[in-house]
């Protein structure tokens, strides 16, 4: 029922298209259009929700919107959404539905400078993919946005990977996604545990041999990444 989506309108210059039988709208939409849009985005599959409003480019690109608009369109990726459902509108907008945990997964900065310093001729690419399976949206999301150096930190956030660390560490300040405060991150507290392995045959520690052990000391990410596929028990 469309009635417990959540929609947003604009006014989008969008044409659908049919990849692999899946719908998807590809088109551009200006700086305006998204400031006089109907509702806010969804951002609850994007990992740089987590970062907050730490992003380098962002400054960047408001000198752009300010100085050259026109030129935008060439210096971005663009906004990069999955959906639930569409309709046109007769007016020429098109309103788009949103189940929760979809919205936007590439393009969140980009989306919130073009909203508050866009102008009638600042567009930027929209791309809106429906028909997106569920379990593979966390994926998706990472690959997409594989540039951050906190992306599989942000995946085991979404996957609630760390809870076990929260009971066992309850008060102390970690640093779980990129916009915490701390020093201490995530990452580095599973790199911990991990030195502590033990075979489950030989009750042995499993990093006990040195050359082992110096190689695992280098591979925190490899540890962060299999400890989110469950390939690596830590508890």
């Amino acid at each position: 029922m469309k009635e417990d989506l959540k929609s947003v309108t604009i006014d989008a210059d969008l044409k659908e298209y049919m990849i692999n039988n899946k719908k998807i709208l590809m088109g551009f939409v200006s700086g305006k259009a998204l400031r006089e849009k109907t509702n806010d985005i969804p951002n609850k599959p994007n990992t740089r929700d987590f970062m907050g409003n730490v992003n380098k480019y962002v400054p960047e690109m408001k000198k752009t919107l300010r100085n050259k608009p026109e030129l935008f369109l060439y210096m971005n990726n663009g906004i990069h959404i999955i959906a639930e459902s569409y309709i046109r509108n007769e007016d020429g907008t098109i309103t788009v539905f949103f189940k929760k945990g979809q919205g936007i997964f590439n393009g969140i900065h980009t989306e919130n400078v073009q909203e508050t310093d866009g102008k009638p001729n600042s567009y930027v690419i929209l791309v809106i993919y429906f028909d997106v399976p569920e379990e593979e949206i966390v994926d998706i999301i990472v690959a997409k946005n594989s540039s951050t150096p906190t992306k599989e930190i942000s995946r085991g956030k979404k996957l609630e990977r760390y809870e076990w660390v929260k009971k066992i560490l309850p008060d102390y300040p970690i640093k779980y996604k990129e916009s915490d405060k701390y020093d201490l991150d995530i990452a580095t507290i599973l790199h911990i545990a991990g030195i502590y392995q033990v075979n489950e045959r030989t009750h042995r520690f499993v990093n006990k041999d040195y050359r082992k052990f110096q190689s695992y000391l280098r591979n925190k990410g490899d540890v962060v990444k299999k400890h989110n596929d469950g390939k690596l028990n830590l508890e």
